[in-house]
């Protein structure tokens, strides 16, 4: 792998796994409270427009993790197994 594309796709699982926490923690808040609801503030610090700017740049790396996952494990296989029949190898599945 490229040292960018390793990059990118670490900082991907990164982002990814911490939104996964962050949504995790509001749900928990919200289920533990007695009204099953929580208020979110973004904008409580002056930090919204900082925060969106952040967005903007994470939401493609999360993407680009995702399509690269999506290609090395899906569709590079795929394409393996059929040029191999392709030339006349026989592909067996295992396990």
């Amino acid at each position: 792998m490229k040292p960018l594309k390793e990059v990118l796709i670490t900082l991907g699982h990164v982002f990814m796994f911490s939104w996964s926490l962050v949504i995790i923690w509001i749900f928990l808040l919200a289920y533990v409270s007695a009204d099953k609801a929580v208020t979110i503030f973004i904008n409580l610090f002056g930090e919204a427009h900082l925060e969106f700017v952040l967005v903007l740049v994470v939401f493609p790396i999360m993407a680009y993790t995702m399509v690269s996952y999506v290609v090395d494990v899906v569709i590079r296989p795929i394409r393996a197994k059929r040029a191999m029949r392709k030339i006349g190898i026989d592909v067996v599945r295992t396990a």
